[in-house]
């Protein structure tokens, strides 16, 4: 049976992004169990520092201690009352007596650091001995002490000093021990005796293994031989000083104290203090296994949290690309039948944009025959309407005989919608003529000021009879470049405008100054004002403002569309200014003319 293909590119992808993420995985862990191992090792530094100061202190307390019992026990006037008898008659006599009480006194006050006390004589003999709280008897008592270590360096030290001698094997006690002994003065500049105690190594070794948690060590920096190990017991029947390579080291060390790592074992060393009359040269070391954290180990739940995590990463990694995969063979399945059904559609429209055009064409073309047709009629009625006008006026004059006063009326009548129909086919032939882009200007100086005052006075009638105050306001300003009949129908379309939507008792202002290179002119009214909507639209060719169709005001909405056309030919502008109930300002800017055009005019 043939496994579905999505299946297996699951499975690919799942590998993949767990081989991925086993990348910083494994970084991560790296660096985790490197940062680790430092802490660990500054941890374990520091306990074996404090292990090894701990140590020290101790095992210098101990010696303190049994130096200060040896000076203490030299300054006892008992032995002193002893020696200045015969030393050799009074054994077994009251004096020695004392001897022995004097001694088990002081082992009595310092129980933990004595394990045996002599009393010897300048020639060896020993006179009285406590060993671990016994009394020696007088046959047990040794004569030749003077064989033993300590007995020739501690009259060579002197009054008032404890020689430490190194650890030899007691006959008496049968363990390893260390000897302190002082002299013991009899007079000034005499000597004749000395106090010796033995401390057991064994003693040390319980010190140094008290509530300490590494491995701790005296050993000779000399040899490199153990002397003291907090783990193995010193007893009479094993060899003391045996030496281990590990420690080797240390031997020759200068420095006091430090720290050093080898073969496998991580040492902290202090030097324990040592005078001309110590025999010993000892180093207390601190050690322990120095063991580096395994990448397994180590963080061993944070590594599994991560590798489960990774685990749950990439099963939605995995399922989702399958998902993706199968998504996209849909896709392309989806995308190659919309690409067949765009072809189709950009075939049809590709049809309806040619058909369009056609269309488009069509409509130019009727636009055309339109515009020609307007031209035509227009053309067609201007001749008969200036007949009409121009027989109108002979009636009325007298020509044809007297009229009446009502016949002169209708008459009136007849001519003025004879002059408005004339105007609207004088604005419908320009507006062609503007359309076949075959409007000429004829140029030269223009007096502005001088227009505007014409058409003032054209426009005053109107205005009396609408009782609308008519205000021209015009400083000197320069001629202007232009067209002056143009120019003048510009001035009368703005101003008869103005007057037919102010209603009477308004007031319509007209205002001529300079302004920069141009010559200004504002036509103000208080009429109804036009709306924003409408302002958008008011220079479009047939517009008619909403105000002026609800108030029935007469038009034809091509006044403005030509006075536009004309200002932008003289290569001014126009704008419009407007709130509706507040009035309306109107206001063209016009080129002045050059300085040599002036001068000519």
């Amino acid at each position: 049976m043939r496994r579905p293909a999505g299946l297996g590119r699951m499975a690919r992808v799942f590998l993949l992004v767990l081989a991925i993420g086993l990348v910083p995985l494994v970084i991560g862990a790296l660096v985790i169990q490197r940062e680790a191992g430092r802490q660990h090792r500054r941890t374990l530094d520091r306990a074996l520092a404090a292990d090894a100061h701990s140590g020290t202190a101790d095992l210098e307390a101990y010696f303190d201690r049994a130096r200060s019992i040896a000076l203490l026990t030299a300054e006892n006037p008992v032995f002193g009352d002893f020696y200045r008898q015969h030393a050799k008659s009074m054994r077994g006599s009251r004096a020695f007596e004392r001897v022995n009480q004097a001694l088990a006194d002081l082992q009595k006050l310092y129980p933990d650091a004595l394990g045996e006390a002599c009393f010897i004589d300048s020639a060896g003999f020993e006179n009285a001995r406590v060993v671990r709280g016994r009394h020696a008897l007088p046959a047990e008592l040794a004569r030749h002490e003077n064989v033993h270590p300590f007995f020739h360096p501690t009259f060579g030290v002197g009054v008032g000093k404890v020689f430490q001698a190194a650890p030899y094997l007691s006959p008496d006690m049968h363990v390893w021990v260390i000897s302190n002994s002082t002299v013991v003065p009899m007079h000034v500049g005499s000597a004749q005796a000395i106090v010796h105690f033995e401390i057991s190594v064994e003693s040390l070794r319980r010190a140094l293994a008290r509530e300490r948690g590494h491995h701790l060590l005296v050993v000779d920096r000399l040899t490199g031989a153990i002397v003291v190990d907090s783990e193995r017991p010193q007893l009479g029947m094993h060899p003391l000083g045996h030496t281990d390579s590990r420690y080797f080291p240390l031997v020759g060390l200068e420095a006091s104290n430090g720290l050093l790592t080898h073969d496998g074992l991580r040492m902290a060393y202090l030097r324990m203090p040592r005078g001309a009359a110590n025999a010993n040269n000892w180093v207390v070391v601190a050690s322990s296994r120095a063991r580096e954290s395994d990448l397994i180990g180590l963080n061993r739940a944070t590594l599994a949290l991560l590798a489960l995590l990774l685990v749950l990463v990439a099963l939605p990694i995995a399922y989702r690309w399958g998902r993706l995969n199968k998504d996209l063979t849909e896709r392309e399945h989806d995308l190659d039948q919309s690409q067949r059904r765009y072809r189709v559609l950009f075939e049809e429209a590709e049809a309806g944009r040619r058909l369009l055009a056609e269309q488009n064409d069509r409509l130019r073309h009727l636009d055309r025959m339109k515009d020609d047709f307007v031209a035509s009629v227009s053309h067609e009625l201007r001749t008969p309407l200036t007949s009409i006008n121009g027989y109108v006026e002979l009636l009325l004059e007298g020509d044809a005989g007297q009229v009446n006063e009502e016949q002169a009326s209708f008459l009136g009548v007849i001519r003025r919608n004879g002059e408005r129909l004339l105007r609207v086919v004088g604005d419908l032939l320009f507006a062609a003529e503007l359309d076949a882009r075959t409007v000429e200007l004829e140029r030269a100086p223009v007096d502005i000021a001088g227009l505007l005052v014409q058409a003032g006075q054209t426009a005053r009638p109107f205005a009396d009879e609408r009782q609308i105050e008519l205000v021209l306001e015009a400083e000197t300003v320069p001629t202007v470049e232009g067209d002056a009949g143009r120019l003048g129908q510009v001035l009368d379309n703005l101003l008869s405008n103005a007057l037919k939507f102010t209603p009477p008792g308004g007031r319509v202002t007209v205002r001529l100054f300079q302004a920069g290179d141009g010559v200004q002119v504002e036509v103000a009214d208080t009429g109804m004002g036009i709306s924003e909507g409408d302002q958008e639209h008011l220079f479009d060719r047939f517009f008619r403002t909403s105000e002026a169709t609800s108030s029935a005001i007469q038009g034809t909405g091509l006044g403005l569309a030509i006075v536009a056309s004309i200002v932008e030919a003289h290569g001014g502008s126009i704008g419009v200014a407007s709130e509706v109930g507040f009035g309306t300002t109107f206001t063209i800017v016009l080129p002045v003319a050059k300085p040599a055009e002036r001068a000519a005019a």
